[in-house]
């Protein structure tokens, strides 16, 4: 299971204060951290196990048990389903490539990144049993799994708030203008885009369903000109290095504590990689 360590996140290159124009101010106390936009690789992720790939160990950890009680579970492997516009918390890569591929969405219709094992119908019960006895195996309610992710998120929404992105959102919201959609917001923010009008005139006002209409040209383009904007105002890049500063502040201020919630998740990925392994699972 893919896990990155302490030590590669101590020796990576690229000091935040170093990596282009306006970067974040470094006064040298932050560890240091190598950028890659592309992918939005971020500071915690080396602390978070990858969560497709322990829904992968879960299942597996069911399928045994399923076996075990002499009936029939289906294991599908999760992470051959997660589109590649996806970053590694699973959160959708909106970038100019995406946008011309997808537009908005975060999957291409008809797809889920959300596959999963599947036992037969009227086993509903005894999957439950398996899955409080893999949680219990896994033990993927311990708080330590869930220490980093919440900093991370922490990190994204004081990144949303900063006011580094004041003049790259008006900037944005200046280019979007010609594309006169009446209810354009002050800020592209996860969201915010598309809005409700522009979802009516995608056809995908019920987002329950959006994933069933197909893309249109429509989509595409405004998807598009949105991805272009923020490029260009520098919205993008400037949430990115927020959120990098963000997060390397948390691991500067619980270190300890998110050292030994990686200690714990290394635990877990072991324990999960003997899972999948038991039942008849390729590794990552």
């Amino acid at each position: 299971m893919r896990r990155s360590t302490l030590a590669a996140v101590a020796a990576i290159a690229c000091l935040v204060s170093a990596c282009g124009d306006n970067a974040p101010a470094n006064d040298g106390s932050l560890p240091k951290f190598e950028e890659n936009i592309d992918t939005w690789s971020l500071p915690l992720d080396a602390y978070i196990p990858d969560p497709v790939t322990l829904e992968y160990a879960v299942n597996a950890s069911i399928a045994t048990c399923m076996q075990e009680l002499g009936l029939k579970f289906t294991l599908i492997d999760p992470r051959r389903t997660v589109p590649a516009a996806y970053s590694s918390r699973l959160r959708y890569l909106f970038n100019l490539e995406n946008a011309q591929k997808y537009g908005y969405r975060a999957d291409k219709p008809g797809q889920t990144s959300n596959a999963v094992s599947h036992g037969a119908p009227g086993q509903e019960a005894k999957v439950e049993q398996c899955s409080l006895k893999a949680g219990r195996e896994l033990d993927t309610s311990n708080p330590l799994l869930s220490l980093a992710q919440g900093f991370g998120g922490q990190a994204y929404e004081q990144a949303k708030e900063s006011n580094a992105l004041v003049e790259p959102s008006a900037k944005w919201r200046e280019c979007m203008l010609p594309l006169g959609v009446p209810d354009l917001p002050e800020s592209p923010v996860e969201g915010s885009m598309p809005t409700d009008s522009q979802r009516v005139r995608f056809g995908t006002s019920d987002r329950m369903k959006a994933y069933k209409v197909p893309i249109s040209a429509l989509e595409v383009k405004e998807a598009v000109a949105d991805a272009k904007c923020r490029d260009e105002s520098r919205f993008t890049r400037t949430l990115y290095r927020e959120e990098v500063r963000f997060e390397l502040e948390a691991i500067r201020d619980h270190q300890g504590d998110l050292d030994k919630a990686l200690e714990y998740a290394q635990e877990v990925e072991e324990k999960g990689s003997d899972a999948i392994r038991e039942a008849g699972g390729t590794g990552s």
